[in-house]
């Protein structure tokens, strides 16, 4: 809250209260929740510091973000991580939302000063967009959108949208929320971009209409579930709209029609407190709830919410009690529904429960039943389906009917943070739902599973068959692709790598399945095949197979009793059944699988829905509800019930009629119920149809077919209803219902065939008679005048009426069939059966009536065990034939040139055939053992797959592969740090040119103002001796205060040039030394007033020059003489020695300027070589790496090549043919595969001894070409960046070399003007006096020469620049020297200022007409003096100053106007104009160095972004990705079988070389 009234209080708009000292106060309590208090008004460092520190955290937060996003991809997330990020959104999302806003849209509100220089408006000695400004303003700009996305973001979702206890910020929704941070955001902006006080109206009504959005959202969506939290919220909002509307109160009416606006305000504040708090959250009228429906979804939610709150209320509450006792009765008064839960007539069945418990569960009941209107009235409603779905999970405790409800609600269009939340819940009930199974099954010995887990483990494991589908067809793409006449080794690496992938996925589902019910044996015998015939691994597929057989003992275990039932003759079904759970069969003998068309592994486990047709699934369900009301609960109890008519369904989906008489007992394990299943004889063709109370046809017997004239395709398009072929069968059903009734059937001729179809134009109806009757399908043991009783469908018997038999193949024939008993083995046991009617004599009798059968086993064991008797039997007949002789007549034949011939050999009698055996027999048991011990050797003694992958997994990389991949991981650290050290040099040379241009500057103006020194003593010496009468009169008698002041001015501004140039450092190598010696080391001729003279370096007489000036400047007017030792010494060296050797200091700034540009220059080259050198040398060591790591998958992929063409088509056959069985779902074609294949390797093919042909071979380059154009991109992006810093410094090193020249001409010029004028007056003055060591009127010429050629100079310079010169610096130069140099001297210019009046307003037209006449004022006086006769008497002088008269004569000219004219022009305006327009020269070139300075470092900066993402997210991911190739492409070879592998060499010998690495 004080955050929110901060915005109403800060102090650019608290003056609208009109109450200073109440607001100040305010102000100063409410600045302390935020940091603008700890970094407004202090220093921008200080700013900078609490700015970054904002900055850190939102980025630290981003981080974590992409951080855990990654870790979460790859499961390998701490709980460290989650726990700061934790914090941080905390921290950023509530109360540091405001503060941190604050400092980072503060550091862009700008204002403008007095100046109109925009400056920041929380630090006001900083200016806005110059310099590194700018580079802090894109980081906040930056940082502030990527805030406000982020807060957006995680408003919506990072909250809890269930109601929960221990979260008492649980909200409904998100969105609300998000106006708390749209108030904040828009004030700052309006604060930040309105100036004030001009737009502060616009700032109070944006404020004004936030906070009422705000306050009205959160009043009126009420989005926390807690009502203190919800009240909290609701008065801060309240007070802070109030607040808003007080200040606009104020702004308008305040001094007007109302004062203290402020006190009204601080009253208000509590009434609005009281009023909100007292206020009732959510009131629904329970009465119009119950007489109309709701208008919509979110009103039945807020209903329901209601009545849910009152009902957790009422046993503490007693309004709770009193309103819901209402609701309760007036519904019961006002619901018309029959099946109202409050009208129900069912007693209670414990009578000492308590009245609020019993109205509990009736009022959760009746929630629901609104819920269910509700979403019958809006099915497309979002947030009734979320709000349902939570009420099921937390009131009815239904997690899959919510998980329903949360599916459904998903194709509702729902919002971005509703889209989160059903994501998250569905998530969380899933898993719950798995843990919840797997707690059962690991405590639970029967193994029973709910309706939830049923379905989930059947989705489960129907994407486990798409999975080994999809891996199946990955195995034949890649074996198919070898068969090609030139395999593509490049398509053979994508299927090698889709197959690893695709196993991995098959063992990722089927621990799935296992951790959701770990006794799920259905599957294990598909997966074995898998194992065997497609992935080759007979270890595996063997551990599976046993673990099949363990688990089908486990699971069968405790009902031992019902084997010798399952061995009965009668059709036969175990169940085990439980209330509320799925009645799963546990057993069934084969006459039951046998009727119904079912595999026994189909049925074992399974839910019985299998075997019902969907209409007798809720009749299944009442039947066992009805058997458990009659058990008592003892062990062992056995109830049997009577036989019922039953609709079976069998595998083809047609129903068998057949009697079923059912028998329950109570055992340890729970409750088993047998079925047995008893056939009528029919003697006439019959056939049943199965319909729903409608008369919509369900399923139907397969004798419609013959009997009807209905075709396969009728059975599935289940919109035909009965009485489209019987119309009066419903509508007289009682007649049907007693006994059997003639009835018509309209029979549908078709064009196309004899049978009906949907899609057949009908030609005519014939019609038939059959004996129809009508069964019920109803509650099993209700009456009906029970409340449970319900009719399902109906059961359609129809038996041909005519006297024509059709021969129909499923009825009996009429002949006597013949009886025999059978023995069975197993059971030991006799059994009457019919026999076989084409043997009937005895001792086919006998051999039949015997049975040989195991007690009951899995069907693909018996399988397996037949499998292998047939291989034992098959070895044994081998050797037993083996045995004989059969070599007495058979020939050796040979094929030998196109011919076929007989090798003869010599024949031997039977010792001599005896002993040659013998001595082979002893020669090979000698060497039996070497041989052995060599064939050990040369195997790869690996047993099975899986040792072949262990040894796979810790083979090493290649050696040079590690080698490049380090080599360019140090080329990248290397182009780095070169970067890093170019971008700190390069930049430090610029900053030393900027500063070589000051130091010029600096020394030019020191001179500048020793020479305004020497103006001011010459003035001060003048008025001493009182020569300038004419000075004095026009400056009132004032000269001497004026140049006092304008000597102790000058004075200053040399001592802060003297400490500029004395704080840098200079160091000249190279050919520019000689200046440096020049400068530091030549020694400056110092004379002295009584002719002395001595020896200084330069800066030792800028020191001397220094302490005389400023003991000048403290002496009486007497002292200035050339008598005076420190007035002599400091005019006599300044005229003389200082600007004789002025050209030392000149030339040493001056070239330190060209010095750095050269510097820079050979610094970017060397930069440049070097970059461009060691990034082609990584170019060349990545395509080598690129090219290394390709040729080593070439090499593995080229071992496929070694596979004979019979290999390759046997993997192929059995990958088809296992699709083909697993497309079918049939076991039986997968045991025929086996055998066959079994039978095939039996069989000796000559073929496989054939020389195998080498087939050519193709590996794409795609991948390899794609990396290239990566690589080349990431250079040509590097290039860029070395091509911008050489192109940039090109242009600072240029533009430095072409403007140096004009601001050393600018700079000095100034003082070039003072001493022409300073030579003048002292010739003047004293006609002998040397100056520059020449003669003082010579060295007024020289002077005149060296102006002449400096003004052509500055005009040639700035021209031939004028392409580089900044536009501020050209404008100002044309208003100096062209246009009116007066409005820049003086502001408050007009046309009687002093600028305008001097010299006849010369310098209206421009500075070049002013020096010009400036310089022929002194040629004219000059003149003037050198037309003096002396013999001429010079009576009209104006001033009498000396009795001598040349020197009268030379006094007067002193006192022209002309001369004054120019000693103001050289003082003043020249001097003011010149300094100007080199301060304009500078800040221009400083801001173009600025500029460049900026571009570089956001170029540089983005480098080394680009250069982060390429090494840590390119990079190293690419060099993973390129190992993981390998150890994948390794791991191909593991499709091979074992077997196979260890005879063939190459590949032998390639493993071979990864186990001597272990």
């Amino acid at each position: 809250m004080a955050q929110l009234l901060y915005f109403s209080f800060q102090e650019q708009i608290r003056y609208v209260w009109c109450s200073e000292n109440s607001t100040k106060w305010v102000n100063y309590i409410l600045e302390f929740f935020t940091l603008m208090k700890y970094a407004e008004n202090t220093s921008f460092t200080i700013y900078l510091i609490v700015f970054y520190i904002c900055v850190a955290i939102v980025q630290i937060t981003v981080i974590l973000i992409v951080l855990l996003a990654v870790l979460e991809y790859n499961h390998t997330a701490t709980s460290i991580p989650y726990q700061i990020l934790r914090v941080t959104l905390a921290i950023l999302m509530t109360i540091g939302f405001e503060p941190i806003s604050r400092i980072l849209v503060g550091y862009l509100s700008c204002e403008s000063d007095d100046r109109g220089i925009l400056m920041m408006r929380y630090i006001s000695n900083q200016q806005c967009w110059v310099s590194e400004y700018e580079l802090h303003a894109v980081i906040a700009i930056l940082t502030f959108v990527e805030y406000l996305v982020m807060v957006i973001i995680f408003a919506q979702i990072c909250i809890e949208s269930k109601e929960v206890e221990q979260n008492t910020l649980a909200q409904k929704q998100g969105q609300t929320m998000l106006y708390y941070y749209l108030f904040i955001i828009v004030s700052l902006v309006a604060y930040s971009t309105l100036q004030q006080p001009k737009f502060t109206v616009i700032v109070i009504l944006v404020q004004l209409a936030t906070s009422y959005v705000f306050f009205y959202k959160l009043n009126n969506h009420g989005p926390f579930y807690n009502s203190k939290i919800q009240k909290i919220w609701s008065i801060t909002a309240g007070i802070n709209f109030w607040t808003q509307f007080m200040l606009l109160y104020a702004y308008i009416l305040e001094g007007q029609f109302i004062s203290k606006t402020f006190t009204i305000w601080l009253f208000g504040v509590p009434f609005i407190f009281a009023i909100l708090a007292m206020r009732e959250l959510s009131y629904v009228d329970l009465v119009t709830a119950c007489m109309k429906s709701t208008e919509n979804g979110l009103e039945t939610v807020q209903i329901c919410t209601y009545i849910l709150a009152l009902n957790t209320q009422s046993e503490t509450n007693q309004k709770s009690q009193i309103l819901l006792a209402g609701f309760i009765e007036f519904h019961k008064q006002s619901c018309s529904k029959p099946d109202c839960v409050l009208l129900s007539n069912h007693k209670k069945k414990n009578k000492s429960v308590n009245v609020f418990k019993d109205r509990k569960q009736q009022i959760i009941q009746l929630v629901n039943q609104s819920y269910l209107d509700g979403l019958e009235l809006f099915p497309e409603c979002a947030d009734l389906k979320i709000s349902y779905a939570y009420f099921l999970l937390d009131k009815m405790y239904l997690k899959q009917q919510a998980l329903n409800q949360l599916n459904l609600a998903e194709s509702c269009d729902p919002s971005f943070d509703q889209q989160f939340f059903i994501y998250r819940y569905k998530r969380i009930i899933e898993e719950e739902i798995q843990k919840q199974q797997q707690q059962h099954n690991n405590n639970n010995n029967n193994k029973k599973v709910d309706i939830i887990t049923e379905k989930t483990l059947k989705a489960e494991i129907k994407s486990l068959h798409y999975l080994i589908e999809d891996s199946c067809m990955e195995y034949l793409y890649f074996w198919s692709q070898l068969q090609e006449e030139v395999p593509n080794l490049r398509v053979l690496h994508e299927h090698g790598q889709k197959i690893i992938k695709s196993v991995d996925k098959v063992e990722q589902q089927w621990n799935k399945i296992l951790e959701i019910d770990s006794y799920e044996i259905n599957t294990y015998r598909l997966l074995s095949k898998y194992y065997e015939m497609i992935v080759h691994d007979e270890q595996i597929a063997l551990d599976l197979l046993l673990q099949m057989i363990k688990k089908q003992k486990y699971n069968t275990k405790g009902n031992e009793f019902f084997e010798d039932l399952s061995s009965n003759g009668d059709p036969l079904i175990v169940m085990q059944v439980s209330v509320g759970h799925p009645t799963v069969i546990l057993n069934v003998n084969k006459a039951a699988y046998s009727l119904l068309g079912f595999s026994k592994t189909d049925l074992i486990n399974r839910n019985i829905d299998v075997i019902l047709p969907s209409i007798y699934v809720d009749y299944h369900i009442q039947l066992v509800d009805f058997i458990f009301e009659k058990q008592t609960g003892d062990v062992n109890q056995v109830d049997k019930f009577e036989e019922r008519l039953m609709m079976l369904k069998n595998k083809q989906n047609f129903i068998i009629p057949c009697y079923s008489q059912s028998q329950i007992m109570n055992t340890v394990n729970g409750y088993i119920m047998t079925s047995r299943l008893r056939q009528d004889v029919h003697y006439k063709p019959k056939c049943y149809i199965l319909t729903d109370i409608h008369g919509k046809i369900l399923n139907v017997s397969s004798s419609c077919l013959q009997i009807l004239k209905w075709d396969q395709k009728f059975l599935h398009l289940n919109d035909f209803n009965v009485q489209k072929f019987f119309p009066e069968l419903l509508l007289n059903r009682e007649d049907y219902i007693s006994k059997p009734t003639l009835i018509n059937y309209q029979f549908l001729c078709s064009s196309s065939r004899g049978s009906l179809s949907k899609d057949d134009s009908i030609d005519g109806v014939e019609d038939k008679t059959f004996n129809c009757s009508l069964f019920l399908i109803e509650t099993p043991y209700a009456n009906q005048n029970d409340d449970l009783y319900q009719i399902y469908g109906y059961v359609v018997k129809l038996e041909q009426y005519n006297t024509e038999i059709i021969q129909y193949p499923l009825l009996l024939k009429n002949r006597k069939l013949s009886k025999v008993f059978k023995f069975y083995v197993a059971s030991k046991t006799y059994q009457l059966e019919n026999a076989d009617p084409d043997h009937t004599n005895n001792d086919s009798l006998i051999d039949k009536s015997i049975i040989w059968e195991e007690p009951q086993k899995l069907y693909l064991f018996s399988q397996h065990s037949n499998t292998s008797s047939k291989k034992v039997y098959s070895q044994s007949k081998h050797s037993l034939v083996k045995q004989r002789v059969y070599g007495a007549d058979i020939k050796t034949m040979r094929y030998f040139d196109n011919k076929i011939i007989e090798i003869e050999e010599e024949s031997m009698d039977e010792s001599e055939f005896s002993e040659k055996k013998q001595n082979k027999l002893n020669g090979d048991d000698e060497n039996e053992l070497d041989k052995q011990t060599k064939i050990e050797q040369r195997s790869l003694q690996i047993t099975s797959r899986t040792g072949l992958i262990k040894v796979i997994s810790n083979s090493k990389l290649p050696l040079i592969m590690l080698k490049l991949g380090i080599c360019i991981s140090l080329l990248f650290l290397t182009v780095l740090v070169i970067s890093i050290a170019m971008f700190i040099l390069l930049n430090q040379t610029q900053g030393n040119i900027v500063q070589a241009l000051k130091l010029l500057i600096a020394n030019n103006l020191r001179l500048c103002s020793f020479i305004k020194m020497q103006s001011n003593l010459q003035d001060l010496k003048f008025t001493n001796f009182e020569i300038v009468p004419y000075t004095q009169s026009t400056v009132n008698d004032n000269f001497e205060n004026i140049n006092r002041q304008e000597l102790a001015t000058e004075l200053n501004y040399t001592m802060d040039y003297q400490t500029t140039l004395q704080g840098e450092e200079i160091n000249l190598i190279g050919e520019y030394e000689q200046y440096q010696n020049a400068f530091k080391n030549s020694r400056i001729t110092m004379k002295q007033v009584t002719g002395e003279t001595q020896s200084f370096l330069f800066e030792e007489v800028i020191q001397q020059l220094i302490s005389k000036a400023i003991s000048l400047n403290s002496s009486s007017l007497t002292s200035f003489n050339d008598q005076n030792e420190d007035y002599y010494y400091f005019n006599e060296n300044l005229f003389n020695s200082v600007l004789l050797n002025q050209h030392m200091a000149q030339d040493y700034y001056y070239y330190n300027i060209i010095y750095q540009t050269d510097l820079l220059d050979q610094q970017q080259v060397y930069f440049s070589l070097t970059q461009l050198f060691v990034t082609l040398f990584t170019y060349c060591i990545i395509q080598i790496f690129l090219n290394k790591h390709q040729k080593y998958l070439r090499e593995i992929l080229s071992l496929f090549m070694e596979l004979d063409e019979k290999t390759v088509k046997r993997f192929v056959k059995n990958a088809q043919e296992f699709l083909s069985a697993l497309r079918l779902a049939e076991d039986r074609q997968l045991d025929e595969i086996e055998e066959e294949q079994e039978v095939e390797e039996d069989h000796f093919d000559m073929s496989s001894f054939n020389k195998k042909k080498k087939k050519k071979q193709n590996f794409s380059t795609k991948e390899v070409k794609k990396n290239i154009i990566y690589v080349s991109m990431v250079l040509i992006c590097y290039a860029f960046f070395f091509s911008y810093i050489f192109i940039s410094t090109n242009t600072i090193i240029s533009q430095t070399e072409q403007l140096a020249p004009l601001l050393n001409i600018t700079s000095i010029a100034a003082s070039q003007y003072s001493l022409i004028d300073n030579i003048m007056r002292e010739a003047f003055w004293n006609q002998s006096k040397v100056i520059l060591n020449l003669n003082a009127f010579t060295a007024l010429s020289y002077m005149q020469n060296v102006l002449y050629e400096m003004d052509a100079e500055s005009h040639q310079l700035n021209q031939q620049n004028s392409d580089v010169l900044d536009e501020v610096y050209k404008v100002a130069f044309n208003q100096i020297y062209i246009l009116n140099p007066c409005l820049i001297i003086d502001e408050s210019y007009d046309e009687s200022s002093v600028c305008s009046q001097f010299d006849d307003g010369i310098l209206l037209q421009g500075l070049s007409l002013g020096v010009t006449k400036f310089l022929e004022t002194i040629k004219y006086f000059l003149s003037l003096y050198k037309a003096y006769l002396p013999q001429y008497e010079y009576t009209s002088l104006t001033y009498n100053l000396s009795t001598d008269p040349q020197l009268n004569y030379t006094y007067n000219l002193l006192n022209q106007d002309g001369l004054n004219s120019n000693r103001i022009f050289s003082k003043v305006y020249m001097k003011q104009l010149q300094i100007y327009l080199t301060n304009i020269l500078q800040s221009s070139l400083n801001s173009h160095f600025e500029d460049l300075q900026l571009q570089f470092i956001s170029t540089f900066l983005s480098f080394l972004l680009l250069s982060i993402v390429l090494y840590f997210l390119m990079w190293i991911p690419r060099l993973q990705k390129n190992q993981k190739e390998i150890y994948q492409n390794r791991l191909m070879l593991a499709f091979i079988p074992v077997k196979k592998l260890d005879q063939i060499e190459p590949i032998k010998n390639y493993i071979k070389k990864y186990q001597q690495q272990e």
